[in-house]
Formats: C-alpha cells, sequence, structure tokens
C-alpha cells in the first residue's frame, strides 16, 4: 500500500449514532433518530446524514408538513427564523452549519436530513 493511500485511510472515518428526544414548541415533538457522521476528502469538515421518526402521541411530527422540504437557505427548520443545524452526533455536539437539506415524508411521520459541516 502506497503511503499517500494510508493517510488518506487514516482520515476518514464514519461515525454511526443514535438520538432521541422531545423538541418541543413548534418544532417537530419526540422523534427518534439515527444517522452517520462521515469524514471524508468530499466532506473533510463531516457530513451528516440523519432519519427521525416520530414518537409522539399523534403519531406525526409537530411544525412539519406532509411532504415538506427545504434549506437552511430556506430558514425556518427545524426552528423558526434559525436556519441553523446542530449535529446530533454526540461526538460532534456544538458543530453548526447552514449548510443542510431536510424532506418529511408524505405521512408526516418521518423526515431525512443531511448536514454539510
Amino acid at each position: 500500500m502506497a503511503a499517500g493511500a494510508a493517510t488518506a485511510s487514516a482520515k476518514s472515518s464514519r461515525e454511526h449514532f443514535e438520538y432521541s428526544g422531545l423538541i418541543t414548541g413548534q418544532f417537530y415533538g419526540t422523534v427518534e433518530c439515527h444517522g452517520v457522521f462521515i469524514v471524508n476528502k468530499n466532506n473533510p469538515g463531516g457530513k451528516e446524514i440523519e432519519h427521525c421518526e416520530s414518537k409522539s402521541p399523534s403519531g406525526t411530527l409537530e411544525g412539519l408538513k406532509a411532504g415538506e422540504e427545504g434549506s437552511g437557505a430556506t430558514g425556518g427548520f427545524p426552528y423558526p427564523g434559525y436556519p441553523l443545524w446542530e449535529s446530533d452526533d454526540p461526538a460532534h455536539v456544538g458543530l453548526v452549519t447552514g449548510d443542510f437539506t431536510y424532506k418529511v415524508n408524505k405521512k408526516d411521520t418521518k423526515f431525512k436530513l443531511v448536514a454539510i459541516y
């Protein structure tokens, strides 16, 4: 193996994580999430791909609409008027970005988020 290949491998990582909690108010309610935080040559600051599902009594996401899509540039997600996302990966708490996209499923029960740091 070439020395450069070993260095590139050492800088790449994939960290799987889980998150659950109640995000109250106009946000999305009680959710359970799982995701992966990827660091590689294309995403040296990290890329987070996260899937969240409502665990609220209603079964739907609060404050989001079925089929809704958006990004940090559109503002309003997950906190209206605060167009930033903070990593849910415990290893990256405090890491914030405005470079993210999200999509809610047609039943308003799940969403997927991709954030670039």
